[in-house]
């Protein structure tokens, strides 16, 4: 009898070597490819797993062969992989594990605030400010699904889908349709060994500010340090951002030395970019030297830096237009709103000190990593049965 198959489509990515670790574990047949012209990875350590192919291909068109496949899944989906799914068998079962970045299209909430629009006009090519835009409104009116764009033809061919938040699948189902065949099921973007991570405890006198997760417009890095330096007594706080690669996995661009440009001229010698890539192990020594969190995203973004600062015993600030706030919040987590950084940061976390361990514990129970990775096995058994019926 031949074993479940497989193939993962992947990206360049930080989060794709967590994800091939916890497949190596579970007994069935994976391939791990990157969709791309021939670029060589950069972000991804486990390259002996992950392959590079190159579109249009000989071993591009051998992946689209009938009978080789019981799943394709797609983690965050790219215009290659849409279009790899376009030409796929029907028989042949898709997943889609949305990214963050999938909202950027489609989520029918504009993404940034008011400087962060006026820095993309500045700083973005015209026409994608245009086609950002343009997808903005249809999505807000309904209407993204009736476009014939590659990403909703792929919209049409999903089976399954997962969220990061189980709070996204409301946009996930407006953004899929009517459709009632569409299934949701459990994955998380974590690591088969994330469970042994050390996070020491954080020092809430610390007088340091950690903003955002990435030099993306999304972040609304410029709102962020304007509600910091809104209130005197948030003035004495260093602020570290860490810069050091973008959605589109560039170490520096026009965002970073907007960025750059910005937290000078707003805060000085107090700003501490952070420019280089580290592992996660310093990664993680970094964010526990801070005491204050704030992430400006509307949507979901940043969730692994989110529950480091968590699990750190951070106080942490999120935007309650983005689906993990509400997360958090409704699993007995603490986070605080944005808006609260005008009664200064000090106070919050003076109110929030007598709770830090309590909520240290509350995000371990939350997101313990022994039950993430079997849930996730639990999903391949789930498809094996429902795909094995067909």
């Amino acid at each position: 009898m031949r074993r479940f198959r497989i193939l993962h489509l992947v990206r360049d990515w930080l989060f794709t070597d967590g994800t091939v670790s916890i497949f190596k574990t579970i007994p069935v047949e994976n391939r791990f490819v990157v969709l791309n012209n021939g670029v060589e990875l950069k972000k991804v350590k486990s390259s002996d797993d992950v392959e590079v192919v190159q579109i249009g291909s000989e071993k591009y068109n051998d992946l689209l062969k009938p009978g080789q496949w019981d799943v394709v899944w797609v983690f965050g989906v790219t215009v290659d992989d849409a279009e790899f799914v376009k030409h796929l068998d029907r028989s042949v079962a898709v997943v889609w594990s949305v990214y963050g970045i999938d909202y950027v299209d489609f989520s029918g909430h504009w993404l940034y605030g008011l400087e962060t629009t006026k820095l993309m006009l500045r700083i973005t090519p015209f026409k994608r400010v245009i086609k950002s835009f343009t997808a903005y409104v249809l999505a807000r009116l309904h209407l993204i699904k009736f476009v014939p764009r590659w990403n909703c033809r792929f919209f049409r061919r999903v089976n399954y889908f997962s969220c990061v938040v189980p709070t996204e699948e409301s946009w996930i189902r407006r953004v899929i349709g009517s459709r009632k065949d569409v299934k949701r099921v459990d994955f998380h973007y974590t690591s088969a060994t994330a469970g042994e991570m050390y996070y020491p405890v954080a020092d809430l006198k610390a007088s340091r500010i950690w903003v955002g997760n990435s030099a993306t417009l999304t972040n609304n890095h410029l709102e962020v340090f304007a509600k910091i330096t809104g209130t005197e007594k948030n003035l004495h706080y260093d602020i570290l951002v860490p810069l050091s690669y973008s959605c589109n996995g560039e170490e520096e661009n026009e965002v970073t030395r907007a960025i750059l440009e910005a937290g000078e001229r707003f805060f000085g010698e107090r700003f501490k970019p952070i420019r280089k890539l580290m592992g996660l192990k310093e990664y993680v020594e970094l964010m526990s030297s801070c005491s204050v969190f704030i992430f400006g995203h509307r949507r979901q973004q940043s969730v692994g830096n989110s529950l480091i600062a968590l699990k750190c015993g951070g106080c942490v600030f999120l935007d309650p237009r983005n689906p993990v706030y509400q997360y958090f919040l409704s699993n007995g987590v603490m986070v605080y709103p944005i808006s609260r950084i005008k009664e200064g940061v000090e106070n919050i976390v003076k109110e929030f000190m007598p709770f830090q361990q309590a909520n240290i514990k509350s995000v371990n129970e939350l997101r313990d990593n022994k039950k993430l990775v079997q849930e996730i096995r639990d999903t391949v058994n789930f498809l094996e049965r429902e795909v094995g019926k067909k």
